[in-house]
């Protein structure tokens, strides 16, 4: 409370015979109270005028500072707008305030604030969501004047108001973090204006190519539209993507018209549960082929674009889940009926798992299956089914890409641009893309050597590994520094 109008307004909301009304109570550092009821279109100004006529000892005019989110309430806003039904406010001298405008794009909005509060604590102040600003203050640049450098530091934002000069004006810009998908790197990049739209932001110097065409929010994974403004998205994290990292999804759904079946574009790493929160499916389950329901967890890059769902009301009886015996953290899971077949089985394990059928078998307990028997001849009393997807070629390798690394089987007249084209598959790169890439051997001392791309496996094993009987080779593949 300020020294010069030591008082303490308390407002709470009371109700009487069915009418509500605010009682307002006068409290002076010297224990005088007065107490009155008001209309809740009662303003603020009138509040004060009623406190002058009750303290005539202080008779000038004040505003009355609201400590819970540290701003000075309205003089012309009404007495029911307080966000609690029970409030303490100070009184604070005139002279005790500052006039702060805010610029962000074309917007303008002047803030009262004690002159003894911080610059950082302003960007709190509930008054600059007039400027379309819903996002976190740490997301916020400060920028004095009208000058670009002039940009507030760390310690700038901890000073207060009565450090700067009247009149006090500062432009705010946004931060907003980008994750570039195909080479895993984020930037930074600012904004000005909350007019600015997607396409615009596609546009910024700091996004490098022009193959960069789309953008998803981290938490949704749809690809937004490009007339979208950025700032009425209320988030600051975000992934850009080329074409070949979208995919789109198609939905007939007969079950619930509200749902949208146009195509919508989603990016490849999308699950199936985005697919379901997007297209707001609260109950049901998405059959695809007409005969299989992929779990939640399914991403989208398992499939072929464009990508065609059906709405069910009720899931498939039977779930059967397939493990990559070659990369032993990869399985999948997905519902099916029991008259499906294990051939049928086997290439949707290939096609969710993304591996060439050519070179694998399906494997029920460790044993091969006859494909043409269908889960109700397999086990006729079972709901639940697992499988093994095994290699039937004669060596494996790894392979590290995107801090990841895959196990691949392989025979030795395969090629490195044979391997370098499997990983291309599974993070949906084109091929036409392969001369931005390089591949290199790992060896047993951790050096690497680079290798053509035509090179065939049974040539590096002759050359590196000679004394060798049927060693795991294991490989890096980078994206050339341009």
């Amino acid at each position: 409370m300020n020294r010069e109008i030591p008082i303490v307004i308390v407002v709470t909301e009371e109700n009487m015979q069915g009418s509500v009304f605010y009682a307002v109570t006068l409290r002076t550092k010297e224990g005088q109270e007065q107490k009155s009821l008001f209309h809740p279109t009662t303003k603020w100004q009138n509040i004060d005028i009623w406190r002058k006529t009750h303290l005539q000892q202080i008779d000038s005019s004040c505003v009355f500072w609201n400590q819970n989110n540290k701003t000075i309430v309205d003089e012309n806003q009404s007495i029911s707008m307080l966000e609690e039904n029970s409030i303490a406010l100070d009184g604070i001298s005139q002279d005790q305030i500052r006039d702060v405008t805010f610029l962000f794009g074309s917007k303008t909005q002047v803030i009262r604030a004690l002159k003894s509060i911080r610059i950082h604590d302003l960007l709190n102040n509930g008054n600059l969501q007039q400027l379309n600003l819903h996002v976190s203050p740490k997301d916020c640049i400060l920028m004095l004047g009208e000058s670009d450098d002039q940009i507030l530091s760390t310690s700038d934002m901890q000073k207060s108001l009565e450090e700067y000069v009247q009149p006090i004006q500062f432009r705010i810009s946004v931060k907003f973090n980008v994750f570039q998908y195909d080479i895993q790197r984020n930037i930074e990049i600012r904004i000005t204006d909350s007019d600015i739209t997607v396409d615009q932001v596609l546009h910024m110097k700091e996004i490098t190519s022009d193959a960069y065409k789309y953008l998803t929010s981290s938490d949704r994974n749809i690809i937004i539209a490009n007339d979208q403004k950025i700032a009425d998205l209320n988030q600051t994290e975000f992934i850009v993507l080329k074409e070949n990292e979208t995919c789109y999804v198609s939905i007939e759904n007969s079950i619930d018209a509200q749902v949208d079946g146009s195509n919508t574009r989603y990016a490849i790493f999308a699950t199936i549960a985005d697919v379901l929160k997007n297209s707001n499916i609260s109950v049901g389950y998405l059959l695809h082929s007409n005969d299989f329901v992929p779990s939640a967890e399914t991403k989208l890059t398992s499939f072929i674009s464009p990508i065609q769902f059906q709405v069910i009301k009720d899931n498939l009886p039977i779930v059967v889940t397939i493990v990559n015996m070659e990369q032993g953290n990869c399985s999948i899971t997905f519902n099916c009926s029991n008259s499906i077949t294990v051939e049928r089985i086997f290439k949707i394990s290939c096609e969710l798992l993304n591996v060439d059928q050519r070179h694998y078998c399906l494997k029920h307990n460790d044993s091969e299956i006859d494909v043409e028997m269908s889960l109700e001849d397999l086990e006729p009393a079972l709901n639940n089914f697992h499988f093994q997807l095994s290699s039937t070629l004669d060596m494996k390798c790894s392979i590290r890409y995107n801090n990841e690394t895959f196990r691949l089987p392989c025979s030795k007249d395969a090629t490195t641009m044979d391997l370098a084209k499997e990983i291309f598959q599974k993070f949906h790169i084109s091929d036409e893309e392969i001369h931005q890439f390089e591949i290199q051997l790992i060896l047993n001392d951790d050096t690497k050597s680079a290798l053509d791309m035509d090179l065939a496996i049974e040539d590096i094993i002759s050359l590196h590994f000679e004394n060798e009987e049927t060693p795991i080779l294991l490989f890096e593949l980078t994206k050339k520094v341009e």
